[in-house]
């Protein structure tokens, strides 16, 4: 979280998560120690915005940890300038339409364009010099000038001290790094669309708040969205692992147009219809397993990755979450479930929203599909003695 905030009771949050497939928007109201659904909306078709950040601030196609610097010509400014002034445009329509009664908005940052690492610090209580401190890490280890970044840090719980004498003495944080250019392009984005903009994530500390909460087990979540898929390793609710494969909902729908000779138009429509049904005892439908295969063999590498650097068979996740649009594919859950031996199912972002019974349906079917935007509003909903991070924000 890149901006400082004071919370107050009674106001209301827009959560926007700014994806490949559109704009997914929720606005909850804080009140009485609780967050309240306002309202929601989301937009079709693809934005283009993740696309960018992925290419300019994460040099092309994502590696770990890869910031780039990237030097715009004038044709590129004047694109750049014309599509923030479109994005704008299309986010202020969706608070229009949805009804939104705030305008107050938190956005997710695309984890392909943040640097992140885990780093080791001397205990202490002094902000300020644990802030020098990371800064002193983060010229190490970023690869680009600090200067073109904005530095962001969490501690983390004492299960990741795993030799009990340096807990006295040392401490780990989580260090994330943003480039200056991704958050001047949201905040002229926002103010585009007539909103202030209190405050910018990654989308993966926003998913663990809507989805993990505190749970301190390891937790492996797949976010499955249209153009690819995002794996995290969760621990002790913080994201430790990511990694993103270029399979998502899309590919889902290829698979079923080249199975059974369809337009891409009834593939969409017959994946929406076969979410619909709930065959538990089913098998996974053999049209989708090419695209599924290599987002299995990415959470075994993954696991296996994990096992390695944290300590043997103790550090396997205790169950996979799934989320995004594309995790509703029937059936899929019982799949990586009977290949992985180990629990998995599609989680529920709204559980720690209050909102009408008469809605639940409705939202149960779109809830894969918002878990960013829930995990970005309740940032701001909820008090602060519940969030599950205590975060300082360096500019």
């Amino acid at each position: 979280m890149w901006f400082s905030r004071k919370k107050e009771d009674g106001r209301y949050i827009m959560g926007v998560d700014l994806g490949v497939g559109g704009i997914k928007l929720v606005e909850l109201e804080s009140k009485n120690g609780r967050a309240y659904l306002s309202t929601y909306g989301f937009t079709e078709g693809f934005l283009g915005i993740e696309k960018k950040a992925m290419s300019e601030e994460a040099g092309g196609e994502q590696k770990p940890g890869q910031l780039a610097a990237a030097v715009a010509s004038k044709e590129d400014q004047a694109r750049e300038a014309q599509e923030i002034k479109r994005l704008g445009a299309t986010l202020k329509v969706l608070v229009e339409k949805s009804g939104a009664k705030g305008k107050e908005a938190v956005a997710s940052i695309p984890i392909s364009a943040v640097f992140s690492a885990v780093i080791t610090v001397t205990k202490t209580d002094d902000k300020a010099q644990i802030a020098g401190m990371v800064q002193q890490e983060a010229k190490k280890l970023l690869p680009v000038a600090i200067e073109d970044v904005v530095l962001d840090y969490s501690p983390l719980p004492e299960i990741f001290t795993d030799v009990e004498a340096m807990k006295k003495t040392r401490m780990k944080l989580m260090m994330t790094a943003a480039p200056r250019k991704v958050i001047e392009r949201y905040s002229a984005i926002f103010k585009q669309a007539g909103l202030t903009l209190k405050s910018l994530e990654t989308e993966s500390f926003a998913l663990v708040r809507a989805l993990i909460g505190n749970d301190p087990s390891a937790v492996m979540l797949l976010d499955m969205g249209m153009a690819r898929t995002n794996v995290y390793l969760i621990r002790g609710a913080v994201p430790l692992m990511h990694r993103s494969i270029n399979i998502g909902g899309r590919d889902f729908s290829k698979a079923l147009v080249e199975k059974l000779h369809v337009t891409p138009e009834e593939a969409e429509q017959m994946k929406i219809d076969l979410a619909m049904r709930k065959d538990k005892g089913s098998q996974l439908l053999d049209a989708f397993k090419p695209a599924a295969d290599p987002i299995v063999q990415e959470i075994k590498y993954h696991m296996q990755l994990f096992e390695k650097q944290l300590g043997g068979s103790t550090a396997r996740p205790e169950k996979i979450i799934l989320t995004g649009g594309s995790s509703l594919l029937p059936n899929l859950d019982t799949y990586l479930e009977d290949y992985f031996q180990m629990r998995a199912y599609v989680g529920d972002p709204w559980a720690r929203i209050v909102y009408p019974d008469v809605l639940k349906m409705a939202l149960d079917q779109i809830g894969p599909r918002f878990g960013i935007s829930i995990g970005l509003a309740l940032m701001e909903a909820l008090p602060q003695k519940e969030e599950k991070q205590e975060k300082a924000a360096q500019k």
